[in-house]
């Protein structure tokens, strides 16, 4: 049937539910062409030279897959080597329609990119309902995958699975707008100029209301240093400047990933930018389960001004040898409202827990944590109000080191990372971990929670 590939140009071809490529066409973008909307497309192990694979209706196009329980493609995945080609993806989505999904699983896809982008798998537009899973995707100057829509549109039900990414000069996964989606045991390692390993990008560049809601980002291997964030959830106003905007984060949950070797890099940072008018939030987000080791800031939460960041749960994580184990920021007391930290074990950073800027400390609740080894404070208030920090566990039974009641110390207070203050020696009690003034540590527990 290969001289069928001239027909469906034509389109004089009848459409089949099953296409084998190379038997049946030549090319995986001519057997897609050809294939009726939700039929199967299987690739045949190979080299497919400077191939863009144009998809514009569902369809489940399969390489070698290999087994379910490891990360990445069999060993006879086929490959898409794009040899440079620039402004290109290997798989590239287009309004497919929302009567079925896109299957893309088993691949090995490569060198898309010289002098401007090129995308692993790329989405344009509304795409929703696609499943990208045991692929490798690396050498690449774009992103591994990315449902990008410009700001003006939302999409949903995207599945990234038990693939491989590496060397991508942008973000390993890249969700903008995109709802209701899981990014799960999938293996990221940053290259030298890799920007993000996931993000999360809630924008929006027309007055409308966008919200990108109910997002997974589980079980993932991160490696490297990433240098806009391991993870990093972003909320932002773009080209707009109608006062009713909105844009924003809600329910996402980040759970059981293992992140390591940043290289000071940020492990899981999320920022809440404004723009000219209207607003960009980041509500009720779960942290929990993570293991984490070598970033700058394990968890950053920061929001600008006239932006807002509630309902935050950072729990059940493994926090240690970092810079700052958890730090939150603010521009205006007014903009972050309710931060639970709980049952972390935060050993052996630089500082353990930290409220910095203009953010209202009283808003931040730290519980039953175990913050142990923290070289310079095992809780550091550099920001407004009292920070509550009773029943956890700091190093020691007689409790954490302390300002002595009614003596005050002369440690300046920092108001970024960067200019953190040392901790003071004397005029302090207890032989656990440093807290700084206006930290309330009272009850603590006197063993290991």
């Amino acid at each position: 049937m290969v001289g069928a590939v001239a027909a469906v140009g034509a389109g004089t071809a009848a459409a089949e539910s099953t296409l084998t490529v190379p038997d049946d066409y030549e090319t995986i973008e001519n057997a897609v062409r050809a294939v009726e909307p939700g039929g199967t497309v299987v690739v045949k192990p190979g080299t497919y030279a400077g191939e863009q694979v144009w998809i514009e209706k569902p369809v489940r196009i399969v390489g070698d897959p290999g087994s379910s329980s490891d990360v990445g493609p069999g060993s006879d995945a086929p490959v898409l080597d794009g040899e440079g080609r620039d402004d290109a993806a290997g798989f590239r989505l287009v309004d497919p329609g929302s009567d079925g999904a896109v299957v893309i699983e088993g691949f090995e896809v490569r060198g898309y990119g010289t002098s401007s982008w090129g995308t692993g798998v790329k989405a344009d537009g509304e795409t929703s309902s696609v499943l990208v899973s045991d692929c490798y995707l690396h050498d690449l100057t774009g992103n591994g995958v990315g449902a990008l829509d410009g700001g003006t549109e939302n999409m949903s039900g995207w599945e990234v699975r038990r693939n491989r990414i590496e060397n991508v000069d942008a973000d390993g996964v890249r969700f903008d707008n995109v709802s209701d989606s899981i990014v799960e045991s999938n293996r990221i390692v940053a290259g030298g100029d890799s920007q993000r390993g996931i993000r999360l990008h809630a924008r929006v560049n027309d007055p409308i209301e966008s919200v990108q809601e109910s997002v997974t980002i589980a079980s993932n291997e991160l490696v490297g240093r990433f240098e806009g964030g391991s993870i990093r959830l972003l909320s932002i106003l773009g080209d707009v400047e109608a006062d009713s905007a909105s844009t924003g984060l809600r329910d996402v949950t980040i759970r059981g990933n293992e992140i390591y070797d940043c290289d000071g890099g940020r492990a899981v940072l999320i920022a809440v930018n404004p723009g000219p008018g209207g607003e960009a939030w980041v509500r009720d987000t779960t942290i929990s389960g993570n293991e984490i080791s070598g970033a700058r800031a394990a968890v950053y939460a920061g929001s600008g001004v006239e932006s807002g960041l509630s309902n935050l749960d950072v729990r059940g994580n493994d926090v240690r040898s970092n810079a700052i184990g958890v730090m939150i920021n603010a521009a205006d007391p007014a903009n972050v409202d309710r931060v639970l930290i709980r049952e972390n074990d935060v050993e052996g950073n630089e500082y353990g827990l930290a409220a910095v800027g203009e953010v209202d400390a009283g808003t931040i609740e730290a519980r039953s944590n175990n913050v142990v080894g923290n070289e310079e404070f095992g809780a550091l208030n550099a920001a407004n109000g009292q920070l509550d920090a009773g029943r956890n566990y700091w190093g020691a039974p007689s409790g954490p080191e302390r300002p002595r009641p009614g003596r005050k110390s002369d440690r300046d207070r920092g108001n970024a990372p960067d200019d953190l203050p040392n901790r003071e020696k004397g005029r302090t009690i207890g032989d656990g971990d440093p807290v700084s003034e206006n930290v309330a540590v009272n009850p603590w527990l006197s063993s290991r929670k």
